[in-house]
């Protein structure tokens, strides 16, 4: 058998094996008397609509050519519509497992047996390690996502170093919002897209301005820009601020806030046209991995940073694998984010062990947390004594959280709230670790999201029916605006077209991808 025709067959057992889950699933509930009567025969129905699902990427994947054709003449398109339908059955089977547990703990079957509740949590994750196989060793993805990070990182570079300064156009960045260092560094990644997309040079005017005025952070980065640049562009500034009607001017400043410039087409979620195809085939969540190009560029460390970075390793006993867990306190609390209690996180890293131990057997767990209270490591290690908890506490406020931030991003999986920009930075950078990392998460509150972002767009695919009261109606086409996910299978959101606003079954909506054009010309 060719390596070609292994791989073909190899591809579907992702998609077998999420069939073979669903499937034993319905088994146990018919066989499990007490569970069908607590349950109904509604939710097994439930269960057998989602195996059709399943069988129909089967078919369609099967049925996009013959087999020998595909294999000869138009392998890597094959393997584009195969990685995609992949993504979408981890994601189907991922929305299954949240609804059955959610379903199981409602009605507490799971602590009644846990026998089963260990099998179909094994089963789960061995079909996303079947998912993240393929991904992972699968040449064509490896490699493109390589290419596509090398190719931005090198179009950066290119745009911040320009060979004349005097002839090359700017776009000067003042300093940001007052906020916290998350906050302002999403802010600049506005700024550095806003830069790419019109083929000008980013200035960022104050070097401390990252840290909230309190220290220089060109100690622990290495320089957005060149110096001599810099300095030429601050100095001739007459602070024109940036418009579609301006955009002949040589050095053009944005305004402490983005969302007060007219609406730009390249702002996020927005994916540059020349990635956007590739992307979509490759990666599951193509506008994170676009916006961890951005993080990736502006966070590049410093020499001092690069050692300070070894050292916390060595002396931590970082190594993988490890699951990376950000729990934030502080003023955030209720203002802009809910408490999370300690055993939320770490009942999440527990279950992602479930994942790494299909591998290595009776593995200690292993968790690095982030946070911005002592007291959150010291009940954590009270509270967890079996699991080795790495935390690091320097007491110097900057460097921590910028250790924290490379470190969770390091992770081979990551717990928080996306409503930290701390977590969702983490996230980010997460996406040039990994061929696709858009998996390795689990947020206790939002989906992942950019301040300032243009209106994520979803789609129904499937038709839905309300069941209560709190449940809205789908039609195939229909577009929604997505609130969030409930982590029980359903998702919270209002029909465009109904103006209806409520629950929904998540895996019966999809979401578009927006791409534009990337850079443009002004000549």
């Amino acid at each position: 058998m060719t390596l070609q025709r292994r791989r073909w067959k190899f591809g579907f057992r992702p998609i077998l094996v999420a069939m073979a889950f669903t499937t034993t699933t319905i088994l146990i509930m018919n066989q499990d008397i007490s569970l069908q009567e607590e349950n109904g025969p509604s939710e097994v129905e439930l269960l057998k609509k989602q195996v059709r699902i399943y069988e129909l990427q089967l078919s369609e994947m099967t049925k996009k050519e013959p087999m020998n054709n595909v294999l000869q003449s138009n392998y890597s398109a094959f393997m584009d519509v195969q990685s995609v339908l992949l993504g979408k059955t981890s994601n189907h089977v991922k929305e299954f497992w949240w609804y059955l547990r959610s379903q199981l703990e409602m009605k507490e079957y799971l602590q009644k047996r846990p026998e089963v509740a260990a099998f179909l949590r094994s089963h789960y994750w061995t079909m996303q390690r079947e998912i993240v196989h393929f991904r992972d060793t699968n040449p064509t993805a490896v490699e493109r996502v390589k290419q596509l990070g090398d190719e931005m990182a090198a179009r950066l570079d290119q745009l911040q170093n320009p060979s004349d300064c005097s002839n090359a156009r700017y776009v000067v960045c003042t300093a940001g919002p007052g906020c916290g260092f998350g906050c302002q560094l999403h802010y600049l990644v506005h700024c550095l897209i806003i830069a790419y997309a019109n083929n000008r040079t980013l200035i960022v005017q104050d070097d401390r301005w990252l840290s909230g005025g309190d220290a220089d952070t060109s100690h622990y980065f290495k320089p957005v820009v060149l110096r001599q640049c810099h300095d030429f562009a601050v100095s001739r500034s007459d602070e024109t601020l940036f418009s579609s009607q301006n955009l002949k001017s040589q050095i053009l400043t944005l305004p402490m806030k983005i969302s007060t410039i007219e609406q730009l087409p390249y702002l996020p979620q927005a994916v540059p046209d020349e990635v956007a195809h590739s992307l979509t085939a490759i990666h599951g969540h193509p506008s994170v991995w676009w916006i961890g190009q951005m993080t990736r560029y502006l966070l590049r460390p410093s020499e001092f940073l690069q050692k300070k970075i070894a050292e916390t390793k060595l002396r931590l006993g970082f190594k993988k694998p490890i699951v990376g867990i950000h729990v934030r306190r502080g003023d955030k609390i209720d203002s802009e984010a809910s408490l999370h209690a300690v055993d939320e996180y770490f009942s999440k890293a527990e279950e992602f062990h479930y994942y790494v131990n299909l591998t290595e057997q009776d593995h200690r767990l292993r968790v690095f947390l982030a946070t911005d209270e002592a007291t959150v490591y010291n009940d954590a290690r009270s509270r967890y004594p079996s699991i080795d908890i790495l935390y690091i506490g320097n007491g110097d406020a900057l460097l921590d959280i910028v250790l924290d931030i490379l470190l969770l991003a390091e992770s081979d999986y990551l717990v928080c709230t996306f409503s930290s920009n701390v977590c969702r930075l983490a996230y980010e950078m997460m996406q040039s670790k990994y061929t696709d990392a858009s998996w390795r998460f689990y947020s206790l509150d939002d989906i992942w999201y950019l301040s300032g972002q243009q209106h994520r767009r979803f789609v129904a695919t499937i038709d839905h029916s309300p069941q209560n009261a709190v449940e809205i109606e789908l039609k195939a086409g229909d577009e929604l605006d997505v609130a969030g996910n409930e982590k029980n299978g359903y998702s919270v959101g209002t029909n465009k077209r109904t103006r209806r606003h409520g629950l929904f079954p998540s895996y019966k909506i999809e979401e578009v991808i927006i791409s534009a054009r990337f850079p443009r010309d002004e000549d």
